[in-house]
């Protein structure tokens, strides 16, 4: 998956048939914070994925492993937070 260079742009994401879990890396967000958490959102607000407590990621980029079986096609959010205050978001479309 790319992260699109321009503003309010989806990125798309192709997971294969029988896929059961893949990796994001996100990056571009503030670091230092004591810890992070990531929410993924469906396109009806209902949370689908939820990393409670990431607190040994303090570097530049943060992995998520996601199950794939969770997230069926469309359009998702995902909203990164460090210390308890939002710093990131993210648009992504499962195709």
């Amino acid at each position: 998956m790319e992260r699109s260079g321009r503003a309010g742009e989806s990125n798309q994401l192709r997971v294969p048939r029988g896929t059961r879990a893949f990796v994001l890396i996100l990056g571009d967000y503030k670091t230092g914070y004591s810890n992070y958490h990531l929410e993924v959102r469906d396109p009806s607000g209902r949370l689908v994925a939820n990393e409670p407590d990431s607190s040994r990621m303090k570097t530049v980029s943060l992995s998520v492993l996601l199950n794939r079986t969770l997230l069926s096609r469309g359009k998702y959010r995902l909203k990164l937070y460090g210390g308890g205050k939002p710093i990131g978001e993210y648009a992504m479309r499962v195709e």
